[in-house]
């Protein structure tokens, strides 16, 4: 039997890197796809890592490479989205461009690769499509609309996709982290001239104390490989994969507290981990 084939776009970073090392060290084929850092993928290359000349903004381009990987390293077994950058600024100072390069990232492109290789997957009757997303798809941080908004349209996308495919053999998974030890860090495309920034730069600086003091054991790259590859092979129909005793925590608070609560507990309590 030959090797699984993985597609993985955003390989570049220090988690894509991570997440190739661990599915190659299992036996898997892995064609690697970077719009940021296509350069790199040179140096993963390997005879079980091979790079892929496709851009995720352009169907036709996710069309001709999932081919190509279909063609030269067979059935495609899983799909990890990982390609993304982090818009910040407050609501007001955000421009619609900048909105829509978000949005073309990180929902537009999921949904181009998605769509091409969905067919291949139901006519083979199995297959799993591992969205990585973050509590920014559960919740929002002040000062992050932009990336915030779009992470929670995947969410909305992957419990969708997850009730249409899952007749037809197919898996959905969602990985939630929260922070991560990664060079992706906090991409941010902020115009730090706009007036914006003078009204609400205090009280953003205050708010992110207190997600600081909740925050504060970043997961390391190859935690959240080993949590990519577990979603990937898991056969259950569980959805959302968390990593991290962060995420846990703030998501126990989430999930007992309603949304004020909550609020007032994350942003503004002085960081009261014990007391509500």
């Amino acid at each position: 039997m030959s090797n699984p084939v993985l597609l993985l776009n955003g390989a570049a970073g220090a988690i894509g890197e991570a997440a190739v090392k661990r599915f190659s060290a299992e036996g898997w084929n892995v064609a690697v796809v970077s719009l940021s850092h296509p350069e790199r993928l040179r140096e993963l290359a390997s005879d079980t890592v091979t790079p892929i000349d496709m851009d995720i903004r352009d169907a036709k381009s996710v069309k001709d490479g999932i081919a190509s990987v279909e063609n030269s390293l067979g059935p495609i077994e899983a799909i990890v989205n990982n390609e993304g950058f982090v818009l910040a600024g407050s609501v007001e100072q955000l421009s619609l461009e900048e909105l829509h390069r978000q949005f073309d990232l990180l929902v537009y492109s999921l949904v181009r690769v998605i769509q091409a290789a969905l067919p291949l997957m139901r006519e083979r009757g199995r297959g799993a499509i591992v969205n990585v997303s973050s509590v920014g798809g559960l919740f929002a941080f002040p000062s992050m609309g932009g990336y915030h908004s779009a992470r929670f349209a995947v969410e909305g996308l992957s419990e969708a996709l997850r009730l249409e495919v899952m007749p037809f053999g197919i898996r959905v998974k969602i990985i939630e982290t929260a922070v991560a030890q990664s060079d992706f860090g906090f991409r941010i495309i902020r115009d730090n001239t706009h007036p914006a920034n003078a009204i609400y730069g205090d009280t953003m600086r205050r708010y992110w104390l207190e997600i600081g003091a909740k925050l504060n054991s970043p997961s390391t790259p190859e935690e959240i490989a080993d949590a990519i590859f577990h979603a990937a092979t898991d056969p259950s129909e569980t959805l959302r994969h968390y990593v991290g005793e962060d995420i846990k925590h703030v998501m126990g608070e989430f999930r007992r507290r309603n949304y004020e609560d909550f609020a007032n507990w994350m942003f503004r309590n002085g960081g009261d981990r014990e007391n509500p």
